[in-house]
């Protein structure tokens, strides 16, 4: 759902179900090139995720431009493993957003080639001092 801030910044909320999880690199390849492209407009992202082949919740947080993501605790045995995202920002186009998550999870047409690991350019992960690049 989209909650109205003022005329022009809004913050858009998004979920998957826990039947399709995350494809982390996908997710972290998104979130570098949106900050990269829209700096200017995204404010803060925040995100807790069920990652695909991960026994633990990630967490991810974006604010200026520094993107951060980690493994936190395990999900409980009777949780529900669902990923949620909130985003917001100025002039954001919600329809783009969605289907821009939507290409970051699971799918039944994927296969263990289209889920090689890429790098996570950008991201900097709790105990990594550097940026990646």
């Amino acid at each position: 759902g989209k909650v109205q801030h003022s005329p022009l910044v809004a913050a858009i909320s998004m979920s998957a179900p826990e039947v399709q999880p995350v494809v982390l690199e996908r997710f972290h390849s998104w979130m570098t090139k949106l900050v990269e492209e829209r700096c200017k407009d995204v404010y803060r992202i925040k995100a807790v995720l069920s990652v695909h082949e991960r026994d633990r919740l990630y967490v991810f947080q974006g604010v200026c431009g520094e993107l951060k993501g980690q493994e936190e605790r395990e999900w409980k045995q009777h949780e529900k493993r669902l990923s949620e995202l909130v985003i917001i920002g100025h002039n954001l186009d919600e329809c783009v957003l969605r289907e821009e998550f939507q290409k970051c999870l699971l799918s039944c047409t994927d296969t263990a080639a289209s889920l090689s690991p890429i790098s996570g350019r950008g991201v900097r992960r709790e105990g990594d001092n550097s940026k990646r690049d």
